[in-house]
């Protein structure tokens, strides 16, 4: 809708002006000049009837060409000096950054024909508002930020950047990537507001971000926006719904040694109860079926039993037309049975320690111990950085980063703001255990009975294992490929007097042997036909082969094949798991010595509802769904045409040109 503003010119300006055009016409009138010239008597009346034709008005003004062209050209200068202009949707300022989440997320399809097509539809009108010396930057990110196109005034450029950006599996977080618009908007300065010695070094340039996501990622800690003026635009419908696999896992059955077990477990993020049929393959082949019903916002799930195998390939597959079909599928590995290597960190554990000692787990691991003051020798910080165990046991102490492998907390918590203990407990009841969990499978609790306990509160994505009355006892959760379990309570403790003692019955009950068991064979990694731990998509994969070469090579499901040398450290490091499936390592050209599984198996993620509000540490942005209008001016155009005007009235002047 067009608006006209009020010129800057007054009353008696405009005045002067509005005489211009009269005075253009007035002066065709008054250049009429005629020549002497001698002609026969019969000519004479006819010229003179002519005459009074070519000197009637409207006679002149057809066929005078240059003055139409003279007062369009003042008519166009006039309107220019009126500012004509129109409402159109605001980038606010000179300089703008477009951060473009391309998580999996975004490939949901309850906006056409997704949500990443859509946000890029909206950052595409962006662009063609810019103005003439704008400039802009994209950066697309999900678990780590890329620099699509760094700041530029070509248009053209931008929307190419633009274009190249495709959907991914992986995960999101978007604090590297304002990390990255702070540096640029900001010179000098890092974006973390807890450092006072990050201080610019260059003059800052004010910037709007534009932060087109859904908003499943969690809030951004210690960030100061400084120049960067932030604006948040939702993606996505608030009546989305989707239903995701969020744990897939297999182990041998102890019951029946003969066979083995799958897990599964469904969450329901949709607002209505849903029915839906679980399928379940070995190498593409069907295996079994079955259907579950979800509540609404509920997590339900189901097992299934089959032959035991050696190595093969399970999948585990919704039935099911959600909002996003990335969370539908799970994979899981199954390689040759393999010994797990387990350390221990404790001042003494005598439960533990005998229950590791019989001669089934030392056919399922091979369990070191180590003394609490050890986390500061060289020889646990190698272990830890290296990755070389497959599980690590903090029995009441908690290192100050967390190592490359699976762990276990016992009576106290991973290091960093993730996990909380909450007030000590004294003789909590168990009310509730996850029996379905492969860590919880075949364990009673009915008489096992606790004397102190601090209760734990997990990151978001976290699962509750075993719960009380006092709050959650046991919880499990994700960490870049592995995964922490924490056990609010321990199981030895010491009396008044520095004598060790018992803190619960439960070592004298069947189902703690068989606890330890479930832990070897889950975080462990171990079993007659162990599964390899599930990876999110995107993040690093330490492996290990003590016969291997120089060399391996890994297969993605997409049929890449990428060659990894041994590091210094002993381990070969794989880091393109952008897809999810099945990873094939080959030591050799004709053998498939070990298969790993990447699963997008992150709530956060299959949360899909699009968040109204984006947090950081000291801000919260409310989302906008339209741009704020402000006005575009049309006067640079109305000049070019009356520079075409003026051009074209040379040219018929110069070229005496009459028509």
């Amino acid at each position: 809708m067009n608006q006209f503003f009020s010129s800057p010119l007054s009353s008696p300006q405009w005045l002067l002006f509005a005489l211009v055009p009269p005075a253009i016409v007035a002066l065709y009138f008054l250049k009429l000049r005629r020549q002497p010239l001698e002609v026969p008597s019969t000519y004479l009346w006819r010229r003179t009837i002519e005459d009074m034709h070519v000197n009637s008005l409207w006679q002149r003004l057809r066929q005078n060409l240059l003055l139409f062209l003279q007062l369009l050209l003042i008519g166009l200068l006039m309107l220019a000096c009126l500012r004509p202009s129109w409402r159109s949707q605001s980038a606010y300022q000179d300089r703008l950054i477009f951060l473009l989440d391309n998580s999996a997320s975004m490939s949901a399809t309850d906006v056409g024909p997704n949500r990443l097509e859509a946000a890029k539809k909206k950052i595409d009108d962006l662009i063609e508002q810019m103005d003439h010396g704008d400039a802009a930057m994209l950066i697309s990110f999900n678990d780590s930020p890329y620099v699509n196109q760094p700041f530029t005034t070509n248009k053209g450029a931008l929307r190419k950047a633009l274009a190249s950006i495709e959907p991914t599996s992986r995960t999101s977080d978007v604090g590297e990537a304002l990390r990255i618009a702070a540096g640029l908007a900001n010179p000098g300065r890092s974006g973390e507001a807890s450092n006072p010695d990050d201080v610019a070094t260059a003059d800052a340039k004010p910037a709007d971000v534009f932060v087109l996501s859904d908003g499943g990622f969690r809030s951004v800690p210690e960030f100061s926006w400084g120049n960067l003026r932030p604006i948040y635009v939702p993606i996505g419908e608030a009546t989305a719904a989707n239903l995701a696999i969020v744990a897939f896992q297999s182990q041998g059955n102890p019951s029946k040694p003969d066979q083995m077990e799958a897990f599964v477990e469904v969450e329901n993020f949709s607002e209505i109860d849903q029915e839906v049929e679980l399928s379940l393959s070995l190498d593409d082949n069907l295996l079994d079926a079955s259907k579950i019903t979800i509540a609404a916002g509920k997590m339900q799930g189901t097992s299934f039993s089959f032959n035991q195998i050696e190595s093969g390939t399970l999948k585990i597959e919704l039935e099911i037309d959600d909002d996003l079909a990335a969370d539908n599928v799970a994979y899981a590995a199954i390689n040759p049975g393999r010994r797990a290597k387990v350390l221990m960190m404790t001042d003494g554990n005598d439960a533990m320690e005998m229950a590791f000692g019989t001669s089934s787990a030392a056919k399922l691991a091979e369990v070191t111990m180590m003394s609490t003051a050890d986390l500061a020798s060289d020889d646990y910080q190698q272990i830890a950085s290296e990755g070389s165990h497959d599980l690590i046991i903090y029995d009441r102490c908690s290192p100050d980063d967390l190592p490359r492998c699976n762990t276990l907390f016992l009576a106290s918590v991973p290091p960093g703001d993730r996990w909380v203990q909450e007030e000590e407990a004294i003789g909590p009841i168990i009310i509730d255990v996850d029996g379905s969990h492969p860590l919880m499978k075949y364990l009673a609790f009915g008489d096992v009975q606790i004397a102190r306990s601090q209760p734990v509160d997990g990151p978001q994505g976290a699962q509750i294992l075993m719960d009380s009355d006092a709050g959650a006892l046991m919880m499990i959760a994700p960490r870049e490929g592995f995964e922490d379990a924490v056990l609010g309570f321990p199981i030895m403790t010491t009396d008044d007097d520095g004598n060790a003692a018992a803190n619960t019955t439960w070592p004298r009950r069947t189902s703690f042997p068989l606890f330890c068991k479930n832990l070897l064979e889950y975080l462990g990694n171990s079993g007659g036909a162990s599964q390899q731990l599930n990876v999110l998509p995107g993040a690093v994969v330490p492996l290990r082969f003590d016969e291997a070469g120089d060399t391996i090579s890994v297969t993605s499901p997409i049929g890449a094949t990428t060659k990894i040398s041994r590091n210094r450290n002993n381990a070969y490091i794989y880091t393109q798991t952008s897809h999810v499936g099945i990873y094939d390592v080959n030591l050799d050209k004709e053998k498939v010595a070990s298969r790993f599984a990447v699963n997008l198996m992150d709530p956060i993620e299959s949360r899909i509802v699009p968040q109204e509000v984006f947090e950081t540490a000291w801000n919260k942005i409310e989302g906008e769904e339209q741009f704020k209008p402000s006005r575009r001016d049309a006067w640079r155009w109305i000049l070019f045409f009356a520079l075409i005007v003026l051009i074209a009235e040379w040219y018929i002047y110069n070229r005496r040109v009459y028509l």
